[in-house]
């Protein structure tokens, strides 16, 4: 568990502060010494990632449930997304 949480959050979140820091070095020519600030931003990241890949699961949780399911429901899933594809692509939003 402590290793999941290393590197799903707080590895990707220190590549991407950073990615920022360097950004705004390269866009500025100005380097802003770390302060408190920083600290909250890495919070905010990492907050902002774990939400991420808690949805990522639950999105794999529900596609294996749905895979569990019997033939008859797995149908009249596709034929209903068919519909909505379609009554989107009506109305000009796709």
């Amino acid at each position: 568990m402590k290793n999941k949480i290393i590197f799903r959050t707080i590895i990707p979140c220190v590549f991407l502060y950073g990615f920022f820091r360097i950004y705004s070095y390269i866009s500025t020519n100005i380097f802003y010494p770390i302060g408190f600030d920083d600290l909250f931003l890495l919070i905010i990241f990492s907050i902002i990632l774990e939400f991420i890949w808690a949805i990522l699961e639950e999105f794999q949780n529900m596609t294996e449930r749905f895979l569990k399911t019997n033939l008859v429901t797995k149908i009249i899933f596709i034929i209903a997304m068919i519909g909505i594809f379609y009554l989107y692509k009506i109305t000009g939003r796709i």
